[in-house]
């Protein structure tokens, strides 16, 4: 009986092991339909949560699309699953922008939906075990009038357990559209703090809470700044009030899809620019010191266009980023996932795909006590059961999967320049009065069925 039970203890070590936890994969999950990730974050107690959307398992005959929400353990299997089950009379489409963990430990998702003429927002909250917490009141915000076309694809948890949510909103009150931010109470109830007020085009794409309780907005302005589109980074007081905002950019497009704040007290921003006037697209990542004032800045890329999706700061002080690839690929693009040292310099990069369309939107560093590496979410349609699929790869410290994996994941070689563009401070007058709101509480259904593909593991 001693030796049963050393011989269950050695195993027990041995399966807990660090070789064990980090082990490296790739892997395809959806049905004949498209399928996609749009985020994807380390869960607590261990595995991971995938934020994306489904074509092929639709609960309703009216859905053009439903959110997917899966909880993946650490070698990928699907745990549990949520997605769209609401009875709608009409045409209608659901996606999940965004997970992330709550202040209270639980897992938060934004979800979009879309109704002919207006589309509006919603926060669901899940334990680890895929239950919906009926505490936290479900909020929409729309004008009740049909033309509403407003996208929120971001948000942010606050310190005080709230929300921030950023998007762009066109309605009867801003027929050019504009920036919004609303706050939502840790219970769900909302007010809104920043309403359209440009003349011309304005989007809130990103958000990130900041040490001193408030938060930083990053969008895309054609109101304010030196060119078609430049970046319009906007800081918050804890009670919602504007600090300063700046403009980022040239005279031609230039682009942001993530932010977040760094250890020194500042933030991170990416994008993607065209500021050689070549209209092809490559990486920008500018370093913020807390006040919004250029440290560095450098674009990545090669002979054609290149895009990007997430970016985060990691352990080390470096940054590991994500992003799609049309200068480094084995298809029509790949998933491009490449890390920064703390000055910005490249220290690895690596693509991954197959003979099609294959993209990484969202990459996070996995915790050490977890096993450490990195957990990328994208989408593919080299791989799985039909159509896009979402791709999930579990990557090690250096990027690597196994050479098993043959060609599916290669070196690049992109070229990394130093430019250096103008802050424009801004002193735009953004209303902060409500746009109007119904609550409402609609539920997520359980989704037990869906394909798995394995691409390749170590």
């Amino acid at each position: 009986m001693t030796k049963i039970i050393s011989f269950i203890s050695i195993l027990m070590l041995v399966l807990s092991s660090p070789a064990v936890l980090d082990a490296q994969w790739a892997k395809a999950y959806g049905g004949s339909e498209d399928d996609w990730a749009n985020d994807i974050f380390p869960a607590p107690g261990g595995g991971f949560i995938v934020a994306g959307g489904t074509k092929s398992y639709l609960a309703n005959a009216n859905f053009s699309k439903a959110f997917w929400i899966l909880k993946l353990d650490a070698e990928g299997t699907a745990l549990w699953q949520r997605l769209d089950i609401q009875p709608y009379s009409s045409a209608s489409g659901s996606d999940a922008f965004g997970v992330r963990v709550a202040a209270d430990g639980k897992i938060a998702a934004l979800i979009n939906y879309n109704y002919p003429g207006c589309n509006y927002f919603q926060i669901l909250k899940f334990d680890r075990n895929g239950k919906e917490d009926p505490a936290f009141f479900q909020v929409y915000r729309t004008e009740f009038v049909p033309y509403d076309a407003s996208v929120y694809p971001s948000f942010g948890v606050l310190g005080d357990g709230g929300f921030l949510v950023v998007g762009h909103h066109v309605g009867p009150s801003n027929r050019t559209g504009g920036m919004v931010v609303h706050r939502l109470s840790r219970t769900g109830w909302s007010q809104t703090l920043i309403k359209p007020d440009g003349p011309e085009q304005d989007y809130a794409h990103v958000t990130a809470s900041t040490l001193d309780g408030g938060a930083l907005v990053a969008g895309v302005t054609r109101s304010f700044g030196a060119g078609a589109t430049d970046v319009w980074l906007l800081k918050l007081s804890p009670r919602g009030r504007i600090q300063w905002q700046s403009t980022y950019g040239w005279a031609g497009e230039d682009l942001v899809y993530d932010l977040e704040k760094t250890s020194d007290g500042g933030s991170v921003l990416l994008g993607q620019t065209d500021a050689e006037g070549m209209r092809r697209w490559d990486l920008w990542v500018l370093k913020l010191d807390k006040n919004g004032n250029i440290l560095w800045e450098k674009t990545y890329g090669g002979a054609n266009g290149d895009y990007a999706h997430s970016i985060q700061q990691t352990r080390d002080r470096g940054y590991i980023v994500a992003g799609t690839t049309y200068s480094f690929r084995a298809g029509t693009g790949d998933a491009w996932v490449f890390k920064l040292d703390a000055a910005g310099e490249i220290v690895w990069q690596y693509r991954y795909g197959g003979s099609f369309y294959d993209g990484a939107w969202a990459v996070r560093e996995i915790p050490s006590a977890f096993g450490g590496g990195y957990i990328v979410g994208g989408k593919t349609r080299s791989f799985g059961a039909g159509n896009d699929d979402v791709l999930v790869l579990k990557l090690a410290e250096d990027g690597t999967i196994d050479p098993s994996c043959g060609v599916f994941v290669s070196a690049t070689a992109a070229a990394v320049k130093t430019i250096h563009s103008v802050v424009r401070p801004t002193s735009a007058l953004v209303a902060g009065y409500p746009i109007g709101a119904f609550f409402n509480r609609y539920k997520a259904g359980n989704n037990e069925t869906t394909a798995q593909t394995v691409i390749c593991k170590k």
